[in-house]
């Protein structure tokens, strides 16, 4: 089902100051899944998590199957977007689910460079393909899930849906 999400309340991402940095890494994923109901949402495509010694970078798609037309955008952040990573030290779906509905949230990690860049608008059954980069270190040991957003419509959506949507993946990778 898809998510309306909105704010973080994570104190330090449950990690520690001083973590452990996860090394440098390929973790092949090859990930298909649909956030949303029936045929009905955001399907997410992701291939890869590449993690490197001053950041990480993600190769997915994502493809608006809900019929109407979203914007991507994030308020207040001139070209900015919500799309990144979630990072977690567990992965008990009881804390996921607690972190994904505390309302106004964006992942702990938000991409800053997208390849090619994102579409400001993706209509019905339109797919942006691509990687997208972002600064900071994981922990090693980490579990993160892959968020696309922020995505607003002001058209007629079905009530599980909403208008203003952050899709995220609902399984983790493990970062070693």
């Amino acid at each position: 089902m898809a998510l309306l999400l909105t704010a973080l309340e994570l104190p330090a991402c449950g990690f520690e100051p001083s973590f452990v940095p996860a090394g440098p890494q390929t973790v092949e994923l090859g990930w298909r899944e649909l956030d949303g109901t029936g045929r009905v949402g955001f399907r997410l495509e992701i291939q890869r998590i590449v993690v490197a010694s001053t950041g990480w970078s993600v190769d997915a798609a994502v493809t608006n199957a809900t019929g109407v037309t979203f914007t991507i955008g994030r308020a207040h952040v001139f070209g900015g977007s919500k799309f990144g990573l979630f990072v977690r030290e567990a992965d008990d779906a009881k804390g996921w689910r607690r972190m994904l509905s505390t309302g106004n949230i964006a992942p702990q990690l938000v991409a800053d460079r997208f390849v090619p860049p994102l579409p400001g608008r993706l209509e019905p059954s339109q797919t942006w393909r691509g990687r997208f980069t972002g600064q900071g270190r994981l922990p090693s040991g980490s579990f993160v899930r892959v968020a696309f957003g922020r995505f607003t419509t002001t058209e007629p959506v079905p009530s599980w849906l909403g208008t203003h949507v952050l899709a995220v993946t609902t399984r983790s990778a493990h970062i070693r």
